[in-house]
């Protein structure tokens, strides 16, 4: 049985407050475990919400995030009509023909034309979009469950 929230709750300064507090607090990752924890217990009475906002932030997570990185830390160079990405770090690996073990300080990854690096971008506003309307249903479902006191 849901409890029945408080008129302050949906008024109180101090829950937007402590809302801007803790996202700006958490890296990605914590954010995003966070509002699945939280949609799933505000989504209880509407699962089909839930999934549908658990695989948007699963693809966020495990893709849209580490090309993010990318794009932030890695190296771009700009080479006639190619964009190539340089990733700094190390990673070990076998040379497919012999087996030999290498070590590798960099990869490169090219791009054909600035439209490519252009769907990364894309496909990461769209996930923005899809997170915000989600979330303004998850609140409804919210202020439904929860209904101010009278």
């Amino acid at each position: 049985m849901c409890s029945v929230a408080s008129d302050n709750f949906y008024t109180d300064a101090g829950v937007s407050n402590s809302y801007a507090l803790l996202s700006a607090n958490l890296d990605l990752r914590g954010t995003i475990n966070s509002a699945k924890a939280l949609a799933l217990s505000i989504c209880t009475d509407n699962p089909i919400l839930f999934s549908r906002l658990e695989p948007l932030l699963n693809r966020i997570d495990n893709e849209l995030r580490n090309e993010r990185n990318r794009f932030v830390h890695d190296r771009w160079i700009v080479a006639g009509d190619k964009i190539v990405r340089l990733k700094t770090g190390t990673k070990i690996s076998r040379l497919p023909s012999t087996g030999n073990i290498r070590l590798e300080t960099e990869t490169k990854r090219e791009f054909a034309t600035i439209s490519d690096v252009s769907e990364v971008a894309s496909r990461i506003a769209d996930a923005n979009r899809q997170v915000a309307d989600l979330s303004e249903q998850i609140q409804e479902t919210y202020r439904q469950k929860y209904h101010p006191e009278e």
